[in-house]
């Protein structure tokens, strides 16, 4: 019995093709003022994103694309139609048992596997851009990060690099983050004569001044 993962059709939006200037002036004539409508925070809210989505279903254009659960993240369209192929021409050679079927079978396994290795470069330098782009979101971040490493390795820090320094070890790591951020939240030298302006208190009731004999106590509060 042969089992297919099933299939998950997912919808994206493809932001870079939108009408923004329509987006914003749609939204901003948008009946934002029926929100006084409404008595419960949750009808409010389930408003507000209908009013969102359906702008954005109208204006923002979208594909529609097939992924399957055993898919690799770097797997596309044009891979699969290539490994379909190469999976015809498998069994066509297993049927006929030609020379020149295998022949046609093993260039196209070779060249699959090519082209496996080309898509999955150039997904991997992709998402090292983003790491190295300051714009990435932490959760990006780490999602990218889970990704190259493999979602079977534990989950931990990756190897810090500082200019040719490497925190490899978790203690090494923590001394590091810990430095910096010390550093982070550390105020700089002042500059030379600099002095604080004096100190006005607002009542006598300073520690110095209170007679410990003086301070009374019960039974529960009493020390050892």
């Amino acid at each position: 019995m042969n089992f297919r993962p099933p299939k998950i059709h997912r919808e994206v939006w493809l932001y870079n093709q939108a009408d923004w200037e329509l987006i914003n002036q749609t939204l901003w004539d948008a009946p934002w003022h029926l929100f006084g409508n409404y008595d419960s925070i949750d009808d409010i809210l389930d408003y507000y994103y209908e009013i969102l989505y359906t702008t954005i279903d109208e204006l923002i254009p979208y594909r529609e694309f097939i992924q399957r659960k055993k898919d690799k993240p770097w797997t596309n369209g044009y891979l699969r139609r290539l490994m379909a192929m190469r999976n015809r021409m498998n069994g066509v050679y297993k049927r006929t048992l030609r020379p020149d079927h295998k022949i046609v079978r093993n260039g196209l396994r070779a060249f699959v596997k090519v082209e496996i290795k080309r898509v999955r470069s150039r997904y991997n330098a992709g998402l090292k851009d983003y790491l190295n782009n300051r714009t990435t979101n932490i959760k990006r971040f780490w999602s990218i990060m889970k990704q190259l490493y493999g979602a079977k390795v534990k989950a931990s820090i990756p190897t810090l690099i500082q200019g040719n320094n490497y925190y490899s070890s978790n203690i090494e790591k923590a001394e590091h983050f810990a430095d910096y951020f010390a550093a982070q939240c550390s105020l700089p030298d002042p500059p030379d004569g600099f002095a604080f302006p004096p100190m006005r208190f607002l009542t006598n009731e300073k520690l110095e001044n209170v007679d410990p004999n003086s301070v009374g106590y019960n039974e529960k509060t009493k020390p050892c």
